[in-house]
């Protein structure tokens, strides 16, 4: 069985899930809320799921003395996920993910259980290898994570795009955070000739920035040609993949960017950060473009000089990244399976 830390049910784990259940690998979730994705009402049964807001001691030593855990990944830490940490030094369990941009140092053995296992003078039941993650962002980020978007389940069948042209640019984010960098998607590309669409979804959480909100409101009303599409539905987001044929992802920073994969399996060509973690699906001017968000006005430059590339052979170079990586067998792969 395998144990898995996130914040709540996310799309994004439509996939992961489909993986495991295909391999016929047993599949628990601990989420600190119990707000489930709707899609995955459809996986209902395929995975244990424990809605608890912080884990004791108490409880993560009983969670590991009841379930056998092969291997663990922490997508986003909860409340004394550090009991999880010294339960799978103890039990000897594999940590095959951990989310840097939660914890940001390299060696986790180092700054989270050391000091607790000295504590406790524990020595494992099994073998346990320290867990020394690279940071998550950029080129380094394929390697721990990439199996949430190696096996994606598309609500919507891949289309083949002729004839692209850039008139209509589409990116999504959170409407409330500036690390999305909404604002500096209109500034670089609202005097093009093209139809600017932001896709996002309304101040919530605790990441929730209602002044930036505002600003952003009453900088898209400033301009024609900027469409605002707020709390659109998974079904609506891929409508919208289908119907634009550029994709910029301007984010200063995303562990990995799941939207970036689904626009390129819609066969959009995708303009991407290189600080954004799917960068590394990218290979420059042959499947996708990369920009460095820190360079002031290179996305402008990127976009206008799009035309000047094949983009219907782009289009399909990204679907084909996306759908030569869309195998079931990459959980087996990723997690070792069976070794």
């Amino acid at each position: 069985m395998i144990l898995l830390i996130h914040h709540r049910l996310h799309p994004n784990l439509e996939g992961f899930i489909h993986g495991v259940k295909a391999n016929d690998i047993k599949l628990m979730i601990i989420t600190p809320d119990q707000k489930p994705y709707d899609g995955l009402t459809s996986s209902k049964g395929e995975f244990i799921h424990k809605q608890i807001a912080q884990i004791t001691f108490s409880y993560a030593f009983k969670l590991f003395k009841s379930y056998n855990f092969s291997n663990i990944i922490y997508r986003h830490n909860i409340k004394g996920h550090y009991w999880i940490l010294l339960m799978s030094y103890f039990f000897g369990v594999k940590i095959i993910e951990y989310d840097q941009s939660t914890h940001r140092n390299d060696n986790i053995f180092k700054q989270s259980i050391r000091p607790i296992v000295r504590l406790f003078q524990l020595r494992p039941l099994k073998k346990w290898t320290p867990v020394n993650f690279k940071h998550s962002t950029g080129k380094k980020y394929i390697e721990p994570f990439s199996f949430f978007v190696r096996i994606p389940m598309l609500p919507i069948k891949n289309i083949n795009k002729t004839n692209i042209v850039t008139n209509k640019i589409m990116m999504i984010g959170k409407l409330s955070e500036s690390r999305k960098n909404h604002l500096r998607f209109i500034e670089e590309l609202y005097s093009l000739n093209a139809q600017l669409i932001i896709v996002g979804s309304t101040p919530h959480g605790f990441s929730s920035e209602p002044i930036y909100y505002n600003l952003l409101q009453s900088q898209t009303k400033k301009y024609k040609n900027i469409s605002l599409i707020k709390n659109a539905s998974r079904k609506e987001v891929f409508e919208l993949y289908s119907k634009v044929d550029i994709f910029v992802m301007p984010s200063s920073q995303e562990s990995l960017g799941y939207s970036v994969l689904e626009a390129m399996s819609m066969g959009c060509v995708v303009v991407c950060n290189k600080d954004v973690g799917a960068s590394c699906y990218i290979d420059d001017k042959i499947n996708g473009f990369i920009f460095d968000i820190n360079k002031k006005g290179d996305l402008e430059n990127i976009v206008r000089n799009l035309i000047k590339y094949n983009l219907d052979e782009i289009s399909l170079n990204a679907q084909n990244t996306i759908n030569l990586s869309n195998s079931i067998s990459t959980v087996k792969e990723i997690l070792n399976i069976g070794t």
